[in-house]
C-alpha cells in the first residue's frame, strides 16, 4: 500500500468519526521539512475543535505505528478546503449546495464556455445547476474544466 493510501485511509477513519469527509490529501515541503496536508469538510462545515481533534488523533496513530506508517518526520496540517478551492467531484458540489459557482466546461473540440449558476443538488448520478439563462440543467463532470465558488461579501 502506498504512503498516500495509508494516510488517506487513516484520515478517512478519523474524519468519519467526526462526521466529516476527506476532501484531499497533499504531500509537500516547507522550510522545516515534509508536510502532510489533510483537507476535511462536510455540508455542515467544520470547526476548529474538530480540526484539532483529528490532528491530535492522527499524530497519535502515526506515533504508535512508527516509521512503517510514515517513514520520515513530518508536519501535519489539517484544515477545511477553503472557499477558493476548486470543485472537482460530485461530493464537492454536494457540500456546496445552494451556493453560486463559476463553471468552465469544454466541448469535444476543447472549446470552452464559462457561466455562473447556483448548485441546486448533487448526487453520485447527477449535478443539477440553475441560472436565469438556462433554468435548471445537468452538469456533466466529464466536460468540467474548472469550478469555483463565487464568494459574495
Amino acid at each position: 500500500m502506498s504512503l498516500q493510501d495509508k494516510v488517506e485511509n487513516v484520515a478517512k477513519e478519523l474524519a468519519k468519526k467526526y462526521d466529516q469527509e476527506v476532501v484531499d490529501v497533499e504531500f509537500g515541503n516547507n522550510k522545516t521539512g515534509q508536510v502532510i496536508r489533510i483537507f476535511v469538510g462536510s455540508k455542515q462545515g467544520v470547526n476548529v475543535n474538530t480540526l484539532a481533534a483529528i490532528t491530535r488523533e492522527f499524530n497519535k496513530i502515526a506515533e504508535l505505528k512508527g516509521s512503517e506508517f510514515i517513514p520520515y518526520d513530518f508536519q501535519l496540517e489539517v484544515s477545511s478546503p477553503g472557499l477558493d478551492r476548486p470543485l472537482k467531484t460530485w461530493r464537492d458540489f454536494y457540500r456546496n449546495e445552494d451556493r453560486d459557482v463559476r463553471v468552465t466546461i469544454a466541448d469535444n473540440d476543447e472549446t470552452t464556455k464559462t457561466f455562473e449558476a447556483k448548485i441546486v443538488s448533487a448526487s453520485e448520478n447527477e449535478i443539477v445547476l440553475e441560472n436565469d439563462k438556462n433554468g435548471k440543467f445537468l452538469l456533466d463532470l466529464s466536460i468540467l474544466k474548472k469550478a469555483k465558488l463565487i464568494i459574495k461579501f
